[in-house]
């Protein structure tokens, strides 16, 4: 496995559960980045049935990957993250990129426990906001965020004053 990528799901209309306008321009615009970012690699996107519409919409941007969605990765089996980091080591040598999409507790703590125990480094959690993205570099045990960039049509503060 080249790398790690963490994706916070995109924001969510409370009334009918799905993204709203905002959340699939925020994932469209991230998966944008990604395609440059991943090329042809072959590419895995785990998914917690909750954040499944923001994955959707990264799995038809980049081509050559596919989703699978996983009960551990939703906010009610807690955060145990061993379970998690065994489906990512039993994938790991078969793919050269995984990207987890889930929610805030999982994206924001898992790559603290992945670094201590894969890489022996320490490392402090990275708030990310909705439709960001956490790069770990596998190669070079090295971590970015990687965040969208919308077209200007829509922000988040004129979307919510609509």
């Amino acid at each position: 496995m080249k790398r790690l990528i963490l994706v916070r799901s995109g924001q969510i209309d409370p009334i009918n559960g799905k993204l709203d306008r905002l959340g699939d321009e925020l994932m469209n615009a991230l998966a944008e980045r990604f395609r440059l970012l991943v090329g042809k690699e072959s590419i895995l996107v785990f998914a917690s049935p909750s954040a499944r519409q923001s994955a959707e919409v990264l799995k038809e941007k980049i081509s050559n990957a596919r989703l699978e969605e996983y009960e551990i990765l939703s906010e009610s089996h807690g955060w145990d993250f061993s379970e998690l980091l065994k489906l990512v080591r039993s994938r790991a040598d078969s793919i050269e990129t995984i990207i987890i999409v889930s929610h805030y507790d999982c994206i924001n703590r898992f790559p603290v426990f992945f670094t201590k125990k894969e890489w022996g480094i320490p490392v402090h959690p990275e708030i990310l906001s909705r439709g960001e993205a956490r790069v770990m570099d596998c190669e070079k045990k090295m971590l970015f965020s990687i965040s969208p960039q919308l077209s200007g049509k829509i922000t988040e503060g004129s979307y919510r004053g609509m």
